[in-house]
């Protein structure tokens, strides 16, 4: 772990004759300080003790773990919901900032963990109301988080379940943060006909993932990292824009 944090900048390597010392660079303070919004320790922690080869013998089907349930006796627990909070804080925080909500009234955050998401585009786009759609049993860590960002008055949880409940909540506009990575093609079509069943004739629905590159090499260190993450975790991987755009329109979008 110490050396992939060294190689993707986080930390600086002082390498002596019997041991080697590291100390955080410019980028490390700014995402490993508890006192900055969008650190990152939670997830870190989640694999620290794991080794790049102990991921790739997880790889192995049957060696799989989910770490979303295992750490939450099925459903996602305050651990898990915290490093995914790290995730995703950041990278909500720029998008939201850039992405054009002029036609949005109204976004549910699907299995929206922190509601981060929700978070952000209500922060930073002063029209906006939200909802994080998301297990009742997260429901109580979810309106911590909401609670803190002072947003109660314009970001409600509403309990449910994206897999078997039949529509989504009523919005103009679903929001999937760092949620595809997570399943099979076939699970993430099913999630994107319903937003598309639910949706108004004018709505949008918002992706965010950490892309893999058209050309495979060209992508970043953290997208590759996050995509070997996910393929030995999880059931799913991370994407190419390309797989996105192919995924929605076969759904009609």
């Amino acid at each position: 772990m110490l050396i992939s944090l060294a190689t993707s900048n986080i930390l600086d390597a002082s390498v002596g004759p019997s041991s080697t010392s590291y100390s955080l660079t410019r980028l490390g303070k700014r995402f490993l300080s508890t006192r900055n919004h969008g650190y990152v320790n939670d997830f870190l922690d989640l694999f620290w003790n794991i080794s790049p080869q102990a991921l790739l013998d997880k790889a192995i089907e049957d060696q799989k773990e989910n770490f979303m349930l295992e750490t939450g006796g099925g459903a996602p627990s305050e651990a898990f919901i915290s490093a995914m909070q790290g995730q995703t804080s950041f990278a909500a925080q720029v998008l939201t900032r850039v992405m054009p909500f002029e036609t949005v009234h109204h976004m549910v955050d699907v299995g929206g963990g922190s509601g981060t998401l929700a978070i952000q585009a209500c922060s930073n786009n002063d029209h906006i109301s939200a909802s994080v759609y998301e297990l009742p049993g997260v429901v109580p860590i979810t309106e911590k988080y909401i609670m803190n960002a002072n947003l109660t008055n314009r970001i409600k949880v509403v309990p449910g379940n994206m897999f078997e409940d039949e529509y989504y909540p009523e919005a103009d506009a679903y929001a999937f943060g760092n949620v595809l990575h997570d399943w099979p093609d076939k699970v993430n079509m099913g999630l994107l006909a319903k937003a598309y069943k639910s949706l108004p004739s004018n709505g949008t629905v918002i992706i965010l993932e950490m892309l893999i590159a058209e050309d495979i090499v060209s992508t970043t260190q953290a997208a590759a990292g996050l995509n070997l993450v996910m393929v030995t975790n999880e059931q799913g991987r991370q994407y190419k824009a390309s797989d996105l755009e192919k995924m929605l329109s076969d759904v009609v979008f």
